[in-house]
């Protein structure tokens, strides 16, 4: 019990006696009624379940539900075709080049490319290889 709640009134003993797993004095309907109480009690719970001191249940509640949104099949799908047309707009398509015409962009792209290539050209070659045997292969089915 290393995260213990500092309790200075008697209004707030059962917060310690929550924390110890004993009986409540009053019901827990009843207490939460107390603000300050309430918070004090969601802040343990939040150690309890490991969760850090600031996490709001709410809002990790809402994150969950976003995430389950989606992962949908329609939802991605739907997401894909306004991600495609929104990549096609001019505007968006400008910016694009613009970013990529930056000095810096261009000197980290370079970089990457120098370091991945380098670290990695043997794997490269092999798979460019097997892309070809399967090529042929398929051509020969066709």
């Amino acid at each position: 019990m290393g995260n213990v709640i500092e309790i200075d009134t008697k209004e707030f003993e059962n917060l310690r006696r929550v924390e110890l797993g004993m009986e409540l004095t009053r019901p827990l309907k009843q207490l939460n009624t107390h603000c300050e109480f309430k918070s004090k009690y969601e802040e343990w719970c939040n150690i309890k379940d490991g969760l850090p001191e600031d996490a709001d249940i709410k809002v990790l509640e809402a994150k969950a539900r976003k995430k389950e949104y989606r992962q949908r099949p329609e939802v991605k799908a739907k997401m894909k075709v306004y991600i495609k047309k929104y990549n096609q707009r001019s505007e968006v398509i400008a910016m694009k080049k613009e970013y990529r015409q930056r000095l810096e962009v261009k000197a980290k792209r370079k970089e990457y490319f120098n370091k991945y290539y380098k670290a990695n050209r043997e794997k490269i070659l092999e798979g460019k290889k097997l892309k070809r045997k399967l090529q042929k292969k398929n051509e020969k089915l066709l």
